[in-house]
């Protein structure tokens, strides 16, 4: 039995078993250490899933930037500039980011595609706010990325 087949098992044992840790453990021949790391691994990743599941059901300006599909590096460049929800990014313009501590072209990018792809923009006006745009080269990430930007009236 290799080490995955044996997570799950004790996996399945966690969830469903109302025996102890420790008996857990004697069943399938493991610590009660080993059985509590497993039973937490299960404990944060249910979790991380209602939490997922509840980011969702939220409007895209509200939902917090820790749970988007980002890179590492963006999230933590993010993080360095206390940016928590969408509504914060949108707030801060191009020069704004780039200043923030690791945080450089690419990840303006990066983030430049993902506004591209969920029709975000990156204006400073509050959500639900009615604008037209275009789609333009993004100067500020070396222009290989789109981002939009209001068509004046």
């Amino acid at each position: 039995m290799t080490r995955d087949e044996r997570d799950r098992a004790i996996t399945a044992a966690v969830l469903r078993s109302p025996l102890t840790l420790r008996a857990i453990g004697e069943q399938h021949g493991l610590s009660a250490g080993r059985v509590r790391v497993v039973a937490q691994q299960v404990r944060y990743t249910r979790w991380m899933q209602k939490q997922m599941a509840r980011e969702e059901r939220l409007p895209l300006h509200e939902r917090r930037v820790e749970f988007l599909p980002f890179s590492t590096r963006l999230k933590n460049g993010l993080r360095n500039g206390a940016i928590v929800t969408v509504a914060d990014l949108l707030r801060q313009s191009d020069t704004e980011l780039l200043k923030i501590k690791n945080f450089g072209r690419g990840c303006l990018r990066e983030l430049c595609e993902w506004f591209d792809a969920n029709g975000v923009s990156n204006l400073k006006d509050p959500p639900g706010t009615p604008v037209q745009f275009m789609t333009a080269p993004c100067s500020s990430c070396g222009g290989s990325g789109l981002v939009r930007r209001r068509i004046k009236p």
